[in-house]
């Protein structure tokens, strides 16, 4: 009996170590627009720029309500992937929350927030097409 049960510790013990190193793939998009919101003129890119998308593991806090935050003050784990000439990443992610932002020349970017005081995160427990990251740093609003 002793022994039965020692198997079952040992089969459940594998099955999470099998499900803590399962990758999904997590598929997005970056919408980018630039412009004046105001005006009447075309506020896409005709030309799509490759540009590199972060996964920061966990969620980020807002520095001072800015939309920025330099890549050195981050302590979790990074990942990085480039889009390709439409605005699509892919990512291969252990589950778990993970915040995306955009690389650019003096810091990662996010528009979009949690209301809370962080950028908006995901929890990656599947596959997902679903992270749409807004390109917005050149719009006049």
């Amino acid at each position: 009996m002793r022994r039965f049960y020692l198997l079952v510790i040992l089969i459940s013990f594998l099955i999470i170590l099998s499900i803590q190193n399962t990758k999904y793939i997590v598929r997005g998009n970056i919408i980018l627009q630039k412009g004046n919101f105001l005006s009447k003129e075309e506020n896409m890119y005709n030309e799509f720029p490759i540009m590199t998308v972060v996964a920061i593991r966990g969620k980020v806090e807002r520095p001072n309500k800015d939309n920025k935050l330099h890549l050195e003050k981050i302590n979790n784990s990074i990942l990085t992937t480039r889009t390709n000439e439409i605005g699509d990443f892919e990512f291969k992610l252990r589950s778990g929350i993970y915040t995306f932002l955009i690389l650019k020349t003096d810091g990662i970017y996010l528009n979009n927030f949690d209301g809370k005081g962080y950028f908006k995160s995901y929890n990656i427990i599947k596959d997902t097409n679903q992270i749409f990251l807004l390109e917005d740093s050149q719009m006049l609003y």
